[in-house]
């Protein structure tokens, strides 16, 4: 099942979530009918309305085989950016930027973290909550500690960065990286891969050969400030 190129914005109507697959090991059916245990997401900008439930899960990832990549995934201020719901090694999350929730992070809640999932490149952001990280066995506030926290040491998360009281240089409202975002050129090429849309950004920019940015859109030097003031 291949989720992306999508912009989804709003509250939804359930604590779910606007992308959500269950923990289970049960195939999803393609739209040709065909089984799948394989999920794709990418180029997704996910932006939670501001009447959305506390207990909102914005993107929820279940085990198996689940791929997920170059998403802007931000809230307004309450519940959890991202949710995965069970260890697994098939499991890759990279190249995503978590911002506006109460918690950025939960994962394997209760549980050891093994085997590893695939989780790095990510930048996580504006941090409203208190335990920002929940992963594992272990809560905690700030990303120095969860990066060295027993749980998560040399597991995942190597190349990601954090700035948790502000917005890593992206705009909350529309997703987009300003000058000197920790998003750009701090993401990993994914070309390999051999996804065409994923070689592209949620607008048709073309990544680039080099390192790619974090998140669904690419740095446009040429954008549109936010604010532009005409002098006589």
């Amino acid at each position: 099942m291949w989720i992306y190129n999508n912009k989804i914005i709003g509250s939804g109507v359930c604590a779910t979530g606007q992308i959500f697959t269950e923990t289970g090991t049960s195939p999803w059916t393609e739209k040709d009918g065909t089984s799948t245990a394989h999920l794709y997401v990418f180029n997704n900008l996910l932006l939670s309305g501001p009447d959305a439930l506390a207990g909102n899960n914005i993107l929820g990832a279940g085990g198996g085989n689940v791929q997920v990549y170059n998403n802007t995934v931000i809230g307004n201020g309450l519940g959890t950016c991202t949710v995965i719901g069970r260890p697994s090694t098939t499991m890759k999350m990279k190249n995503n930027y978590f911002a506006g929730c109460a918690v950025l992070m939960s994962a394997f809640q209760g549980s050891a973290v093994s085997p590893a999932p695939d989780l790095d490149y990510n930048v996580y952001a504006k941090c409203s909550g208190y335990n920002c990280f929940w992963v594992g066995t272990c809560n905690v506030s700030n990303f120095e500690a969860y990066r060295a926290s027993s749980v998560v040491h040399d597991l995942f998360d190597i190349h990601s960065s954090a700035d948790l009281k502000g917005t890593g240089g992206v705009d909350t409202t529309t997703g987009r990286p300003g000058i000197g975002s920790l998003v750009i050129n701090k993401g990993l090429n994914l070309s390999s891969l051999g996804y065409k849309a994923l070689n592209a950004d949620l607008e048709g920019v073309l990544r680039g050969a080099d390192a790619w940015d974090i998140g669904a859109y690419k740095y446009n030097q040429l954008q549109p400030p936010n604010k532009l003031r005409i002098l006589p």
